[in-house]
C-alpha cells in the first residue's frame, strides 16, 4: 500500500518508518521519560533509516509498554487491548517479533494472573490468537512459494550465528551485514570491545 502511494524511491521507502516512529512516540506520550529515551535513542534513529521493519518492531514494543502501564494504572481492558495490538504488530513485523510478543503476553499474565478468569480478556485473546494464526498461515504459505530470507552463506551454524548477532542488537559494534556475509569470522575482531561493553 505504501509503495502504491509513494513509489519505489529509496527516500519514499525509508520514509514509511516515520509513521512507525510517530506511533511509538504517540504510544509513550504519557511517560515523559519513555518518550524522551525513545527519541534520543541512536538505535531508533538508525532503525528509522532502515528499509527493514525494525521501526515497526519498536512501535509494537512501545504499544505493548503503553498497554502494560495502562493495565497497571488506569483501565484494565484498554491496557490488555493495547498490549494485544502491540503483540499483533510485533508478530506481523517479523518472525522474531513473535518471541517478544510471547514475552508481553506472559508478562500480562504474571502481573495480572486473574485475567484468565475474565471472559472479555479470553475473548480478546482468542481474536488475537486467530489473527496470529492467520499470520502464521501466511508465513508458511510464503515459504512454500519459495519466498524467504536471503541466504547468508555457509552452513546452518553460520546462518544461526548471524541471525543471533542481529537479534542481540549489536548495531554499530561489529561488522556490517555485508562484511559478515562475506567473512563470518570478521566478528572476532570486534569480540573484545563487544564483550567489554556488555
Amino acid at each position: 500500500g505504501w509503495v502504491k502511494m509513494t513509489g519505489f524511491s529509496e527516500f519514499a521507502l525509508r520514509a514509511s518508518n516515520l509513521i512507525w516512529l510517530f506511533v511509538a512516540a504517540f504510544s509513550l506520550r504519557r511517560t515523559r521519560l519513555g518518550w524522551l529515551c525513545l527519541l534520543l535513542s541512536p538505535f531508533l534513529l538508525y532503525y528509522v533509516n532502515e528499509l527493514r521493519p525494525y521501526a515497526m518492531q519498536v512501535a509494537g514494543g512501545a504499544i505493548c509498554i503503553a498497554g502494560i502501564l495502562e493495565l497497571e494504572n488506569r483501565s484494565p481492558r484498554r491496557g490488555w487491548i493495547l498490549t494485544l495490538l502491540g503483540v499483533l504488530l510485533l508478530s506481523a513485523s517479523s518472525l522474531t517479533g513473535v518471541f517478544w510478543a510471547g514475552g508481553a503476553i506472559l508478562y500480562l499474565l504474571i502481573i495480572q494472573p486473574d485475567l484468565l478468569k475474565n471472559r472479555q480478556f479470553v475473548k480478546d485473546c482468542s481474536l488475537c490468537a486467530t489473527l496470529l494464526l492467520l499470520l502464521a498461515v501466511h508465513y508458511v504459505r510464503s515459504v512454500m512459494l519459495g519466498k524467504g530470507p536471503s541466504p547468508i552463506g555457509g552452513n546452518i551454524g553460520v546462518s544461526l550465528g548471524a541471525a543471533l548477532y542481529e537479534l542481540v542488537g549489536l548495531l554499530g559494534l561489529g561488522p556490517g551485514r555485508n562484511e559478515l556475509r562475506e567473512n563470518p569470522a570478521s566478528i572476532l575482531r570486534y569480540a573484545l570491545p563487544v564483550l567489554g561493553g556488555t
